[in-house]
């Protein structure tokens, strides 16, 4: 596990809300102190770190960096923005020196999967090209995207968590894991369940033309 430690960033805390790296993440932007809190990051890196909080208001230390793609302002001061996660991060220390909260962080890496795991890797992007195309299938969608030998296992692993209907506490375990081949072991069978009900209803739709 390799970390590396940077600077400090404001934190938006949403409750069951787990972004994962790589994600689109839109978010509406109405509170007063968080108003200001965009205008910082505008005028910054674009970047905040968004974390699940829970209902106690009890923080869990590991979160993912947002940053702002786009921006729309209404008349009375909020905005819908478009985010996208970028690095995973374990924070370390909270300060307030506004109406928001900041913090310090290390970015978390991945143990990278190890030669004699790679038929794992494989059958993950097997199963996820699968789905896609039982997706497209049932949803009668057209959808292009495919994942190839050489997909990057890490940006893989999150991209399966993203495609699940997972409850925040499963997300967050998935967030928070640092072996690639762990995250990947938990979301496989995940995904081979999730194509089995696809299928079903497919060979379904193609029996009475549903």
């Amino acid at each position: 596990m390799i970390k590396t430690s940077r600077i400090r960033l404001p934190v938006f805390p949403l409750p069951g809300v787990v972004l994962f790296p790589n994600s689109i993440l839109p978010l509406h932007i109405f509170e007063y102190r968080y108003r200001e809190m965009l205008k910082d990051v505008l005028d910054g890196t674009r970047e905040f770190i968004v974390i699940n909080s829970e209902a106690d208001d009890s923080h869990d230390p590991v979160g993912c960096i947002a940053r702002v793609i786009q921006v729309n302002w209404r008349q009375d001061g909020r905005s819908d923005i478009i985010t996208v996660g970028s690095d995973r991060v374990r924070l370390n220390a909270y300060c307030k020196e506004k109406s928001y909260h900041s913090a310090g962080f290390f970015t978390l890496h991945d143990v990278p999967v190890h030669f004699t795991q790679i038929s794992c890797v494989n059958e993950l992007k097997s199963a996820m090209n699968q789905l896609i195309s039982l997706v497209g299938r049932v949803y009668k969608k057209d959808l292009r995207c495919t994942f190839s030998e050489d997909s990057y296992a890490e940006h893989l692993s999150f991209i399966a968590a993203g495609m699940l209907e997972l409850d925040a506490s499963e997300q967050q375990r998935l967030l928070a894991i640092e072996k690639t081949i762990e995250r990947i072991e938990l979301v496989l069978p995940k995904i081979h369940l999730h194509n089995k009900e696809l299928a079903a209803m497919a060979a379904i739709e193609s029996a009475f033309g549903a």
